[in-house]
């Protein structure tokens, strides 16, 4: 097993999440009191990092068996050929479909605002503020981390699992199932939508509506990176993502403040 895993892509991808961390530290202290402090580095870094390394391991490991893949920078790392449609997809596709994606969950959001008041209250007593490095940096963290921890790993395995349960009950050897596929797909997009409502529940009560705007406008794009995951690879979904947070924590912001 610990033969087959592509190390090169692991340490890679270890090292790019790493980072991504680090970059995204001034955000999730700006939204803590805007100090970092040696609690918060080993807690955030610490633990996401150790996280990090266990999710991507058994992601690539489980991946590989169900065609879930990291294929374009696999094929840059083993020297193989990478097609002209690959990089133009990556390059142009990905990075529009982010931005229209965000920019639309922006929006989407501007229609609960009136419902939210209890929200826009507790966010002024934290004490943020927009600060436009912040967000930038921040994306980094959305783009690489977060489709680590969501698409990598827990997108696979709910496919290997389910997978894995019906190879076995058929009789069968291991294959894609598309209906499995969607399922992980939307399952892990939701789930990520539940994730955010500790935080929320940290500042404010949740209501009815909070609580179907959180699930809602993060499961959407959830969603829509889980497709690209599964069709285009996970380098896709991660920088469509990048610019989607762009879109929605940077440029509507300041766009909408001008």
């Amino acid at each position: 097993m610990l033969k087959t895993l592509d190390w090169k892509l692991y340490t890679i991808l270890l090292i790019m999440t790493l980072i991504s961390l680090l970059m995204g530290l001034p955000y999730i202290a700006a939204l803590q009191g805007d100090t970092i402090t040696t609690d918060l580095f080993i807690s955030f870094i610490g633990f996401n990092g150790a996280i990090a390394a266990i999710v991507i391991f058994f992601g690539l490991l489980l991946g590989e068996k169900i065609g879930l893949d990291v294929p374009i920078l696999r094929s840059y790392l083993n020297q193989k050929k990478i097609t002209k449609y690959e990089w133009e997809y990556l390059y142009k596709w990905a990075p529009i479909l982010g931005l229209i994606f965000g920019a639309t969950i922006y929006l989407l959001d501007l229609l609960f605002a009136p419902y939210m008041q209890e929200l826009g209250t507790a966010a002024l007593e934290s004490g943020y503020q927009f600060v436009w490095w912040k967000s930038l940096m921040a994306a980094f963290y959305g783009g690489i981390f977060e489709e680590i921890l969501m698409r990598l790993f827990a997108l696979t395995f709910y496919v290997w699992i389910i997978s894995w349960v019906l190879a076995k009950f058929r009789k069968e050897e291991l294959k894609e199932n598309k209906v499995v596929i969607w399922f992980a797909i939307i399952f892990s997009a939701i789930s990520f939508g539940v994730g955010h409502l500790p935080t929320l529940m940290a500042m404010t009560d949740l209501t009815a509506i909070l609580v179907f705007r959180t699930i809602l406008l993060n499961a959407l794009p959830g969603i829509f990176f889980g497709w690209l995951f599964y069709k285009k690879g996970l380098e896709n979904a991660m920088v469509s993502h990048f610019f989607a947070d762009i879109a929605l924590h940077l440029i509507m912001p300041l766009f909408l403040t001008i």
